[in-house]
């Protein structure tokens, strides 16, 4: 399933960079603009770190964007990926789960990868 969505993240954000004119709908002012797919990845590790202090990696970003592709009107603004990846990482763990043990945080089904900063 990860292999699955790195592989069409990764096709997305090659024809992001190839085609000029390529772009993802919604993201991010809601309408259908041509997007740059490093600055947008940028834009959202700049939030989270200003949110919560969390540098997600760019591989993390782009797998969630990838999920995003051909959703409609409702995708979401690059302030709101960030903000779901802050309460993913800082969510409290959940009960029962074995001692020393954590789940992976994620995001739309992605594992989120990165680093708190300080």
């Amino acid at each position: 399933m990860f292999l699955r969505r790195s592989i069409m993240a990764a096709a997305m954000l090659g024809a992001l960079a190839v085609g000029g004119c390529s772009s993802i709908p919604g993201m991010p002012g809601g309408t259908t603009t041509p997007v740059d797919a490093q600055a947008l990845i940028k834009q959202i590790q700049g939030y989270a770190v200003s949110a919560c202090s969390f540098l997600p990696t760019a591989s993390t970003v782009a797998s969630i964007i990838g999920t995003l592709a051909g959703v409609g009107p409702q995708v979401s603004t690059a302030s709101d990926v960030a903000a779901q990846i802050c309460a993913a990482v800082t969510a409290a763990p959940t009960v029962g789960r074995k001692r020393g043990a954590s789940a992976a945080p994620t995001v739309r089904g992605v594992v989120i990868h990165g680093r708190f900063i300080q």
